[in-house]
């Protein structure tokens, strides 16, 4: 067994010592001459400091009953967890008997503590939730980086922040970078969940904080290819740029190795944390995984975060166990749901709903911390081949999906902190301050000089976001009129600012965006059951950001304006709609699904052996992948005319319009406003010169959908021509609508 540990001075805060060992141990390195001390019970004394002694027993026992609490602040082991027959440390599996004998420390075989149940994450922009399946058939949740986990639980503590805070870059990535499995990390190097974002919280004005912490690991994925993230850690200062997001799957049944100088992955490190708190000592070593993703995530990027979760949660297994290849063959990580869909498995069957054999029509409005989905579908009950050949007891059936990507309660966040920075537009130039602009909205006038990217536009829009967040989670108790921040300029240095706020235009602001998407919503729920014209349709409103005034106000169905917006999109003979508010925690049913946990829970439902079935209509049209996400189309009479719709199958070929001196003006938007035509100049539009070099008088553009997110392009002289040549030459084109 190795025990290696270094006897410093400056780590007791004296001066440096030395240790003065008798010939017969002149052979022995440190490590050994530790272990036989600890064997005859002697110890350190330092000479000319009579009041320093150093008991290795003492030391090692001490780090081993930290072994957990050091790196990720799990609870302190008892004395018993090192010496009682029926507990042991994982860690000690294998090691000379004799010694571990001599040291009165006990082994523990993890393949003992393997459980087979599942285990569900829902990934979340703000928060990520984990639910566990019991060996009773049960469900319970986990928390994460806690600060103290001997605190009365409460069930907010089940949403576990999405967020890393780097206080020392240097020492965590020497250890991180060298050491696989449960690598031997300090939690003053980098936190997780709850006590990162309090940090924040607590220090959110102070810019060094602000660039320490990644609240947005879940964008950052998305974000990954084309904008550059740059870590500086608290301590000291310490740059480290992140690179993009890689799909690098671990061999089944295979133990990882050390990467070496390999880029640090962000979420692999999120993951290790949340496997650190599902694989404890008390609770087992669990192999099965089950994730949930966005309706409109790709399948590249599922695959890539499926590959880092993989990685992370592997690396969370005692190394004893991960060398045992017979039981890390039946290691898995896997997607078995989208959110919205996990979300209605879990609620539905609470509510006064019962499936029925035509199917109980649902949609859900999920509008989370990062964007809005929308899911449509059947509640039924299963076909009689259903019932024989896959044994279902109930179906749910997918009919279409779409989303606000630019709707949650972070962006809605951020499109406050740009109002109020344009608002006080004469202090922002004075104080030459910079900040960043949300995707969805345009620049205005002399943005050129306040506007970017930088790590100090992100930190001041960060900042101020953290001020404003009070409006939109409480706004009946917000009534600051004025803001005083310490804020950095171009030069970095810390200027004091004051602004301005305007509550009655930030609180229409934050309605007019909610409202529209809420016109998306029924836009796309048309469309998803124009087929099926039901008579009745039950509204699942999911996700934190649901229960906000603004919402349950534009859901309220006895209202003239619901009224009016249901008239526009189905008529006279528009169906009853049912309305299933968001549900809070609760602390008397901690377990109960509820509009955060929901997902995490309806996870476990569809797990493999589980006895709802998944059909998907919109998998068909896209080859498994993820159904297409756009409006496509010409610019007509200065609009979108929409030819290409979100749910498109795939690689068939539909005509555009006319090529006009060889370049077609080509438009697109994920935004559901689209299904109607949308303005050029819309903030949530894109609009593209297509070239075709060849394409001669009275040309046609073709265009066909080849993924979730691109399309590909051609030119003909006729649709004729079209169909008996061939494409020809093509072009591919990947969608985007950031900017």
């Amino acid at each position: 067994m190795s025990l290696a540990h270094r006897v410093s001075g400056e780590l007791l805060g004296i001066p440096d010592f030395d240790v003065h060992a008798d010939q017969a141990w002149k052979g022995l390195d440190f490590g050994q001459l530790w272990g036989v001390m600890m064997g005859e019970g002697l110890r350190f004394e330092a000479e000319g400091h009579p009041e320093v002694v150093i008991d290795p027993a003492t030391q090692v026992q001490e780090g081993l009953l930290n072994m957990d609490h050091t790196p990720c602040r799990l609870p302190r082991f008892e004395a018993s967890q090192l010496t009682d027959v029926n507990k042991g440390l994982w860690e000690l599996h294998g090691q000379d008997a004799a010694q571990l004998v001599q040291l009165n420390l006990r082994p523990r075989d993890p393949a003992m503590d393997v459980r087979e149940e599942w285990v569900a994450i829902d990934f979340g922009t703000s928060s990520t939730v984990v639910a566990v399946a019991t060996p009773s058939g049960g469900k319970e949740l986990l928390r994460v980086g806690a600060r103290d986990f001997n605190a009365r639980v409460e069930t907010k503590h089940y949403e576990n922040p999405t967020v890393l805070e780097f206080l020392d870059l240097a020492a965590f990535l020497n250890i991180w970078n060298q050491q696989v499995y449960r690598p031997a990390l300090d939690w003053d190097w980098v936190k997780a969940a709850h006590e990162a974002l309090e940090d924040f919280r607590n220090d959110a004005r102070n810019p060094r904080t602000v660039n320490s912490v990644m609240l947005y690991l879940k964008r950052w994925v998305l974000e990954s290819e084309r904008v550059k993230s740059r870590l500086i850690d608290q301590r000291h200062g310490f740059e480290y740029e992140l690179a993009p997001l890689e799909e690098l799957h671990p061999v089944r049944g295979q133990a990882l190795r050390p990467r070496g100088e390999a880029t640090l992955d962000v979420i692999e490190l999120y993951a290790w944390y949340l496997g650190m708190a599902i694989n404890t000592r008390s609770r087992g070593l669990h192999l099965k995984y089950a994730m949930t993703f966005p309706v409109k995530y790709t399948q590249e990027v599922r695959n890539k975060i499926l590959a880092a979760f993989s990685r992370g949660l592997q690396r969370s297994l005692p190394a004893t166990l991960a060398l045992n290849s017979a039981v890390m063959n039946e290691f898995d990580v896997r997607e078995v749901a989208t959110e919205p869909m996990a979300y209605a498995v879990a609620v539905l069957p609470t509510l006064d709903v019962s499936p029925t054999q035509e199917g109980v029509p649902y949609a859900v409005f999920d509008f989370g911390g990062g964007t809005t989905d929308f899911d449509f579908g059947l509640w039924r009950k299963p076909t009689q081949e259903e019932l024989v050949e896959d044994g279902a007891e109930g179906v749910f059936e997918r009919l279409g999906a779409g989303g606000d990507p630019y709707l949650g309660g972070e962006n809605l966040l951020a499109l406050l902190a740009y109002q109020v920075f344009q608002d006080n537009l004469t202090e922002i130039y004075a104080k030459k301050l910079v900040f960043t602009k949300p995707a969805s909205e345009p620049l205005f006038p002399g943005s050129e000089a306040v506007v970017d990217q930088s790590s100090l536009a992100q930190a001041n829009t960060a900042m101020l976001m953290h001020e404003l967040r009070p409006l939109l989670e409480r706004p009946e108790a917000y009534s600051n009129k004025k803001l005083t921040m310490d804020m950095r300029n171009r030069e970095g240095a810390e200027v004091k600012t004051d602004l301005k706020l305007d509550i009655n235009v930030l609180q229409d602001l934050i309605g007019e965006r909610v409202n529209r998407g809420v016109e998306g919503f029924l836009s796309e729920m048309k469309a998803a059951f124009e087929e099926d014209h039901p008579d009745m349709i039950h509204i699942l409103l999911a996700g934190n950001a649901s229960r906000g005034r603004w919402v349950r106000e534009a859901f309220m169905t006895d209202d003239e304006a619901w009224m009016e917006r249901t008239r526009r999109y189905f008529g006279d003979e528009a169906p009853e709609f049912v309305v299933h508010f968001a549900v809070g925690a609760d602390d008397a049913q901690p377990y109960a699904p509820n509009c955060k946990t929901a997902v995490a829970l309806g996870a476990l439902d569809l797990v493999p052996g589980q006895a709802y079935l998944q059909k998907d209509r919109l998998r068909a049209h896209s080859q498994g992948d993820a159904p297409f996400r756009y409006f496509v189309g010409p610019v007509v009479q200065s609009k979108l005319q929409p030819v290409l719709k979100p749910g498109e199958t795939y690689h068939a070929w539909h005509e555009f319009g006319i090529v006009r001196e060889g370049v077609f003006r080509l438009a697109w938007s994920s935004s559901p406003r689209a299904r109607g035509g949308m303005g050029i100049g819309d903030g949530e539009l894109r609009v593209r010169n297509i070239n075709f070099p060849g394409a001669g008088k009275g040309y046609r553009c073709f265009g066909r959908v080849v993924a979730a997110g691109a399309i590909e392009l051609a030119a003909a002289a006729s649709r004729e021509a079209f169909d008996t040549q061939g494409a020809g030459v093509t072009t591919q084109l990947v969608l985007d609508v950031s900017g």
